[in-house]
């Protein structure tokens, strides 16, 4: 099966969440109207976003050690405290089980909300992971890459972790986005402008254009998993084949960063520079 997809384009602001409201099917495009929702706590620093079990947007709150949710309805946003001081949260992911996952950067933590704001917190085998790139797997577990510690961790439904070593990775690179295509996981390396896969237990890894720096990640419903290359400015796509091509954006200062497919099949990006979404 593959990973849940958000089928709602929203982009993040400095001061709350801008949502895009409409996108007219025509030949020529409208300028499009956005309903800006300001966060309680000042320096939320809001980062990663998804869809929840409940309609209801969720996210991280990197600045203040919180998950917050939106309710469309309503335009209310709730915050909820994670348990660990200074968790510096960044990744927010929705599980098999009607919950909420979320990576606890700073104090290497996995943990898990529900609709009802009740928080689990689960620690990696392994201190100092810093978990990062956090989603629904194939196999229903939560995933997570470790990036300081070169591994990727499963965490059941039971609340037990497995953890994988990315055995030959290459020297001073910390993976940074996490796609699966079927039962293989790919992620990000921005540092050495790679990326990579693990398949029967060793990396392998793409080169790149020098410079590129890929970012975020996801797997299209065709297969092709895409990646926002944040300093070159193109969207990049991995085939079946594992062939590479990039698509020049317009504009060379866009440093794409978050990207998501809509029904449709067209993928949308956000430019964190130009503050624009294509």
């Amino acid at each position: 099966m593959s990973p849940s997809l958000s089928r709602r384009a929203w982009l993040q602001g400095a001061v709350g969440f801008v949502a895009l409201r409409a996108v007219p099917a025509c030949a020529q495009i409208k300028a499009p109207s956005f309903v800006a929702r300001a966060i309680p706590t000042p320096g939320a620093k809001p980062y990663l976003i998804t869809p929840g079990p409940d309609g209801a947007i969720w996210f991280a709150e990197s600045g203040t050690g919180k998950i917050g949710r939106l309710d469309l309805g309503t335009g209310t946003v709730t915050e909820f405290d994670i348990p660990t001081p200074g968790s510096q949260t960044t990744g927010v992911a929705g599980g098999r089980d009607g919950n909420l996952y979320f990576s606890e950067n700073a104090v290497s933590k996995i943990g898990r909300i529900t609709p009802k704001g009740v928080i689990t917190e689960f620690p990696l085998p392994t201190a100092s992971a810093t978990p990062n790139g956090i989603m629904l797997g194939p196999d229903d577990s939560i995933w997570c890459i470790e990036a300081n510690v070169a591994k990727l961790a499963a965490l059941d439904m039971r609340g037990r972790f497995e953890e994988m070593p990315l055995t030959g990775l290459s020297p001073g690179t910390k993976p940074l986005s996490l796609a699966f295509r079927g039962n293989v996981p790919w992620f990000s390396e921005p540092e050495i402008d790679k990326v990579g896969r693990l398949i029967d237990g060793k990396v392998e890894e793409l080169t790149l254009p020098a410079g590129s720096q890929p970012r975020a990640m996801f797997t299209h419903p065709n297969g092709d998993i895409w990646f926002a290359a944040t300093s070159a400015a193109f969207m990049g796509r991995i085939d079946r084949n594992n062939a590479v091509k990039n698509f020049m954006l317009p504009d060379a200062k866009a440093a794409p960063r978050s990207l998501a497919v809509t029904p449709d099949g067209k993928i949308w990006f956000t430019e964190d520079v130009t503050q624009k979404m294509g």
